[in-house]
């Protein structure tokens, strides 16, 4: 009886380390922009924190600045920092309009002050009114509970902001998703958007980053589909 070693053949694969996975997970398309699954999966992930931020109805607003004028007691609402009391335009005005509007069953002129106020054009303000159309932050207030539709109002222009900021970074660095989100999360919390959290603010910087993403795209990609999407949220 004779014994002899048993050698794998020489075609059987390898076993690719997590460098080599990695580098084949962020691998480019041949015309140089991200593979659709580098693009899609952050995205999802966000919109998936977005969600969950609804459902809880969690936002960022001071509005516990008005907790100290009627109670004496520990804001039972609050779940980490503290109310910034000078962002008044905040939770003293949109926020306090918003509410009235919503008692009011969301018309198109509020009757809170004497004669009424349009309410489409001041204090961004939601409305049953076909300009919500353009205003997306504010759909929630269509059917959402009070405390959900101002969580929706609150992320939606901010995660937006995030999103095209990755979508930006992304196109440019394919192989870099997780400098891509890094970038764009820390632009989120950038003093100034921060300081100034509004959808004003916000949409301009989310506009910016889709004007220069949809050109990188236009300009690099083989296909279609991607120049057709990006075209169409640059335009609506």
């Amino acid at each position: 009886m004779t014994y002899a070693a048993v050698s794998p053949p020489h075609d059987a694969p390898k076993t690719r380390s997590p460098r080599e996975r990695w580098d084949a997970f962020v691998k480019p398309r041949p015309d140089g922009l991200p593979a659709s699954r580098v693009v899609a999966i952050p995205l999802a992930a966000l919109a998936l924190l977005f969600v969950a931020l609804v459902a809880l109805g969690i936002t960022g607003s001071s509005t516990g600045a008005v907790h100290s004028l009627i109670s004496d007691g520990h804001d039972q609402d609050l779940i980490a920092g503290h109310p910034q009391g000078i962002r008044s335009d905040e939770w003293f005005v949109q926020t306090s309009w918003t509410i009235s509007q919503v008692e009011q069953g969301l018309p198109l002129r509020n009757e809170s002050f004497p004669g009424g106020m349009d309410a489409t054009v001041q204090h961004d303000l939601p409305a049953a009114d076909w300009s919500l159309v353009l205003r997306p932050h504010l759909l929630g207030f269509l059917f959402l509970p009070l405390d959900q539709a101002m969580a929706f109002k609150w992320w939606f222009p901010g995660f937006a902001a995030i999103a095209a900021g990755y979508l930006l970074v992304i196109a440019l660095l394919p192989r870099r998703p997780v400098s891509a989100v890094a970038l764009s999360v820390a632009f989120f919390f950038s003093p100034f958007l921060q300081w100034w959290y509004l959808s004003a603010t916000l949409y301009s910087a989310a506009w910016a980053f889709l004007v220069m993403a949809a050109v990188i795209w236009c300009l690099k990609s083989a296909g279609n589909i991607g120049r057709w999407v990006l075209a169409a949220l640059l335009a609506y």
